[in-house]
């Protein structure tokens, strides 16, 4: 297959769920000015510049298959790890915020 073949199915095969649940969010938006307009297509942009970047990387650079295809094996192996420390960071700091939040409201209702 060829690295534009490989692009153009990437492109299709987006997890489009995720897509849909942004693009209805998005719908019910209310979009008002034209920095709405702009923090919208920012995320847009943002959503997809993971898959931009790899397709751009897999078509432009001639070694990218086997670094590619060295990342994926690493990440078969250290899947499961990564995605658990990803979400306890996550987790953490938005316990950490929702903290904070609290501490504030608190004090101002002192």
């Amino acid at each position: 297959m060829s690295p534009w073949a490989a692009a153009v199915i990437a492109a299709i095969m987006q997890p489009w769920t995720l897509v849909a649940a942004a693009a209805v969010t998005a719908a019910q938006a209310r979009l008002s000015s034209v920095g709405d307009y702009l923090a919208l297509a920012s995320f847009c942009l943002l959503a997809t510049s993971s898959f931009i970047v790899l397709e751009l990387y897999a078509a432009f650079v001639p070694a990218a298959s086997t670094q590619l295809a060295a990342l994926r094996n690493w990440l078969d192996v250290h899947g499961n790890e990564v995605i658990i420390i990803v979400c306890l960071v996550v987790g953490a700091w938005l316990t950490g915020q929702s903290i904070r939040l609290l501490a504030i409201a608190g004090a101002g209702d002192g």
